[in-house]
């Protein structure tokens, strides 16, 4: 999970918004976005958030671009252990799949045109440089 909120940047990642099978022993997460990741919603916002996450940010800490939490997760990790599995599934996301994804958030009104250009370009970046 901390992976993929980092490529899309949520800063909205917090132990209340969190979705396992079973909280004592989880075995299953669903991983899920409420509105928060790629254009935020707190401190810089919109596409402007994009290009200044885009190069040197890894968008969950909190800082004073990204905004919003800490990601609940950043400060449990002890080891990467496991990065370079999750590293290379995001790497596999077809840019034809993200494009799509892109072009229905303009269809239903979630986002304009430009934005959803601008996040096709950022979620491509980050893919191959996170």
């Amino acid at each position: 999970m901390l992976m993929f909120d980092i490529w899309i940047a949520n800063e909205d990642r917090h132990d209340k918004n969190l979705a396992v099978d079973n909280v004592a022993m989880p075995t299953k997460m669903v991983v899920f976005d409420h509105d928060m990741a790629l254009f935020g919603g707190c401190g810089t916002v919109g596409i402007e958030r994009l290009n200044q996450l885009q190069f040197t940010r890894l968008g969950v800490t909190g800082g004073t671009v990204t905004g919003g939490n800490r990601h609940c997760l950043l400060d449990e990790m002890k080891t990467a252990e496991h990065f370079d599995q999750w590293l290379e599934r995001i790497a596999t996301v077809p840019k034809h799949f993200i494009m799509s994804l892109c072009r229905e958030a303009v269809r239903f009104g979630v986002a304009s045109q430009a934005e959803a250009d601008a996040a096709v370009e950022f979620l491509e970046f980050r893919k191959r440089n996170i």
